[in-house]
């Protein structure tokens, strides 16, 4: 599980960069959550506004994107192969004869791989919460649930670990 876990280690850190650079790029054409706003759009104090409107549709919409499929695709890399590799090499049988209970092998190994999954994946989650913050100046993320949800914060955690649970069913019922 090696490879796999390098691999998410590597996404969550290129993702989690990607946010951070995108939001510092952002951040130096400053412009007042007036901007947003049609009648006040034109006037000196938001003459950054249209090139951070460029850099928003170009590039922050592109991450956020990678942000929501991200705790998917580490958590099936992750949590297919854990048990599925075990089953279908048939080496099973012999680690839950050494094991005491199934259960506790079991649990001994989701654990371990599922915080770390977490802690990989709290990276991108602060980054998108900064991208997001950075983006939309009038809206805090931590007080609103409804833009970019799922690609941001807590929420991005909590869909990887629970997807990171449906692949471990997913890897015990139908094998890799």
């Amino acid at each position: 599980h090696r490879f796999a876990m390098a691999w998410v280690a590597v996404a969550c850190l290129i993702a989690g960069v990607s946010a951070l650079a995108v939001a510092a790029w952002l951040a130096k054409f400053p412009a007042p959550a007036a901007c947003l706003d049609l009648d006040i759009r034109y006037t000196p104090a938001c003459a950054g506004f249209p090139q951070a409107l460029d850099i928003d549709h170009a590039w922050a919409t592109r991450v956020m994107g990678i942000l929501t499929i991200l705790p998917f695709l580490a958590a099936v890399v992750l949590g297919v192969p854990l048990v599925a590799s075990e089953v279908e090499d048939r080496t099973a049988t012999l680690s839950w004869w050494l094991e005491p209970t199934r259960r506790r092998w079991l649990l001994g190994r989701v654990l371990v791989v599922g915080t770390a999954l977490a802690a990989l994946l709290a990276l991108p989650a602060v980054a998108g919460d900064m991208l997001e913050r950075t983006r939309i100046p009038r809206y805090d993320p931590a007080t609103t649930m409804v833009l970019d949800a799922g690609s941001r914060g807590v929420l991005l955690v909590g869909r990887g670990i629970a997807t990171f649970a449906l692949a471990i069913l997913v890897g015990l019922v139908v094998g890799r």
